[in-house]
């Protein structure tokens, strides 16, 4: 995440946020980002290949 995109998080945040609703808000917003990258890039799994990881 650029230093932009994490100010924009906090800036949308109460002004009554805690330390640890921060923090989540970060690290959630960090991790969406990261997933629709991957989803952009094809690092994708079918369910059937999800299946096989979980049921093997």
């Amino acid at each position: 995440m650029s230093k932009q995109e994490i100010l924009n998080v906090i800036n949308a945040l109460p002004d009554s946020v805690s330390f640890d609703d921060v923090i989540y808000s970060l690290y959630l917003a960090n991790n969406i980002q990261k997933g629709l990258e991957d989803a952009e890039n094809g690092r994708t799994y079918t369910q059937d290949e999800v299946k096989a990881m979980f049921f093997k």
